[in-house]
Formats: C-alpha cells, sequence, structure tokens
C-alpha cells in the first residue's frame, strides 16, 4: 500500500484497509517495535466538534508512536473551514508529514 493522505474510506480498496486492520493488530501486539514510528514527524487534525475524550485517545497514541508535535485546529479555523482552499491544502500539506 503506497502512503496517501485518509481523506475518505473510498480512497482506499479493500485490500488497502485490511492491510491497515492487519498493520493495528500487529502495532497493538507488540508496541515497542512501534515506539519511534512518528519520530520527528508532525500530525496535524481536525475535529469537527469538540471532543476531549477523542483528542486525548489521539494524543496518547500519538505519543506512543514516538511524536510529541501535534497541531489541533478548531473546526471553524481558517484552514479548517468545512470548504478549505486547494492552496490552503497543499501549505497545510507540505508542513505536516503523518
Amino acid at each position: 500500500m503506497r502512503a496517501q493522505d485518509f481523506v475518505s474510506i473510498r480512497d482506499f480498496s479493500p485490500q488497502d484497509i485490511r492491510h491497515v486492520l492487519d498493520l493495528a493488530v500487529q502495532i497493538k501486539a507488540m508496541p515497542d517495535a512501534y515506539s519511534n514510528a512518528l519520530r520527528g514527524k508532525t500530525l496535524a487534525m481536525i475535529f469537527e466538534k469538540p471532543s476531549l475524550r477523542k483528542r486525548v485517545t489521539f494524543d496518547v497514541g500519538i505519543h506512543q508512536l514516538g511524536d510529541l508535535r501535534s497541531i489541533y485546529l478548531p473546526p471553524r479555523s481558517t484552514l479548517a473551514s468545512a470548504n478549505p482552499s486547494l492552496m490552503k491544502l497543499r501549505i497545510w500539506s507540505a508542513w505536516c508529514k503523518a
């Protein structure tokens, strides 16, 4: 499976989805083997609705994979708007590599 952004599940084949699920099982079984998977990378996430539980869950998982830099954009921010421009998405993509 090639690296790509996860925008919609429709962008992935059934085989791609199976690969992701198999990898998740492997990471869960051997977390130490993946403790540096995100080291040196920056992850940006937009949550449509504020949810402390969701944010903490993602934060803990990202930290366990070796990343300490996460960017959260509130749903109403310029980059997180419902219809962000292609230019904004390209800039954001250049900044964040995970």
